[in-house]
C-alpha cells in the first residue's frame, strides 16, 4: 500500500502536468487562431463541472465508511449550465487576443446558452476520515435541434484510498439531455434528464446502480452581468447491484454567476443541498466558488481555465474540502 506522501505527490504531479499541458496548448492555439474569424453556429459550454456527480462514488455503501455518501451534488447540477442561445447569429465574428469575440459570452456559464464544449477537469476531495477521492473527467457537449437541445457525455477516471488500499479505474459514465423550451430577455427554463450508468471498474469507484435524474432549472437574468439559476434534480436508482444501497435523493442547487463586461472572466457562487431519503434523510451541504478566465483560442473557439475550491458543511458533509481545476474549449 502506498504511503500518504506518495499518494499526495502523485495527485499533485497529475494536476501540474495537466496545467502545463493545457497552457502549452493554449499558447499554440493563440498563435494559430488568435486573430482569425470563427463561426458563431453550434456551440456548447462547460459545468463548471461540477460534477460534479456522475463520476463520484458512494464509498461507504456496503463498506461502512463515512464521508463519501453521495456523488458531489454541485457537479450534478452545474453541468446543466452548458448550452446554446437559440437564434444566435451564424455570422463570423472577430476573435480577440484572448480567443473570444468582444462582448460574446464564451465562458460556458450561462445555463441557457448551448455551446459545443470539450472539457477536462480534475477534482480532489479531502474526506472526513482523512482519506481522499480524486476524479479526472472528460466531458463533451453537443447542441442540436436549432439550439434548443443539447447532449452531454461524461467519462470519469477515479482514484481513492478510502478503503485503506489505493484504487484507480473507470467511474460511472453518464449521459444528460437538456431542453430549452422557454428563454427570453428576463428568464429561461431548462428541462433535463440524466442517466448515470453502473460502469465503475471497482465497487468503491461508483454507486453500483443505474440512476435516472430528471431536473428543472429556472434561470433569471438579473442584469447583463449576473444570472441566478436555482435548479432541482431528483435522482432515483432503477437497476444495478442488489447488494448496493438504493438511490433516492433530492438535489437543490442555488447557482449564481457574475461575468465581467468583456465576458472574458467570471465568478461563481454555488451552494448545494442534498436530501438523502434512503439514509435517515441525511442532508449533505457543500459551498463552492469559482474563478474562471478566457486564456486563448483553440479550434475556432474560446479556451478557458478555472479553479473551483469548496467546503463541506455540517455533520453529513460529503467531504471536508475540495478543489477543482479545469480547462474548456467553448463554441468551436
Amino acid at each position: 500500500m502506498r504511503t500518504r506522501a506518495t499518494v499526495d505527490s502523485r495527485i499533485a504531479a497529475s494536476v501540474a502536468v495537466l496545467s502545463v499541458l493545457a497552457l502549452s496548448v493554449g499558447s499554440r492555439a493563440e498563435g494559430a487562431n488568435g486573430t482569425g474569424a470563427r463561426s458563431e453556429g453550434l456551440s456548447l459550454a462547460p459545468v463548471c463541472f461540477s460534477l460534479r456527480a456522475g463520476g463520484a462514488a458512494s464509498v461507504n455503501e456496503g463498506l461502512g465508511l463515512a464521508g463519501v455518501d453521495s456523488p458531489r451534488p454541485a457537479a450534478i447540477m452545474s453541468a446543466a449550465a452548458f448550452s446554446m442561445q437559440p437564434g444566435e447569429s451564424d455570422t463570423p465574428a472577430e476573435v480577440g487576443e484572448g480567443g473570444a469575440a468582444a462582448g460574446t459570452d464564451k465562458s460556458g456559464t450561462d445555463p441557457t446558452k448551448f455551446l459545443r464544449t470539450l472539457s477536462v477537469r480534475n477534482e480532489y476531495q479531502r474526506l472526513k476520515n482523512d482519506t481522499s477521492f480524486n476524479v479526472t473527467s472528460l466531458t463533451y457537449i453537443e447542441p442540436f435541434a436549432d439550439g434548443r437541445v443539447n447532449l452531454r457525455l461524461k467519462a470519469p477516471l477515479v482514484y481513492t484510498d478510502a478503503t485503506g488500499d489505493d484504487e484507480f479505474g473507470l467511474g460511472d459514465l453518464s449521459v444528460r439531455a437538456n431542453w430549452l423550451p422557454i428563454v427570453d430577455a428576463e428568464r429561461g427554463i431548462l428541462l433535463s434528464a440524466e442517466v448515470i450508468g453502473d460502469t465503475a471498474s471497482e465497487d468503491v469507484l461508483g454507486r453500483g446502480k443505474w440512476i435516472l435524474g430528471p431536473s428543472v432549472t429556472y434561470a433569471m437574468f438579473l442584469s447583463p452581468s449576473m444570472i441566478f439559476a436555482p435548479a432541482y434534480q431528483h435522482n432515483v436508482s432503477f437497476a444495478g447491484d442488489n447488494d448496493r444501497g438504493d438511490v433516492n435523493e433530492s438535489v437543490i442547487d442555488l447557482y449564481m454567476v457574475f461575468t465581467a463586461a468583456d465576458k472574458r472572466s467570471w465568478f461563481i457562487v454555488d451552494p448545494t443541498l442534498v436530501v438523502d431519503w434512503e439514509n435517515d434523510e441525511n442532508t449533505p451541504v457543500t459551498l463552492e466558488v469559482e474563478y474562471g478566465r478566457n486564456v486563448g483560442a483553440l479550434w475556432g473557439g474560446a479556451l478557458n481555465a478555472y479553479v473551483r475550491p469548496g467546503v463541506g458543511i455540517g455533520q453529513d458533509r460529503p467531504y471536508d474540502w475540495n478543489v477543482e481545476v479545469g480547462f474548456t474549449v467553448v463554441g468551436f
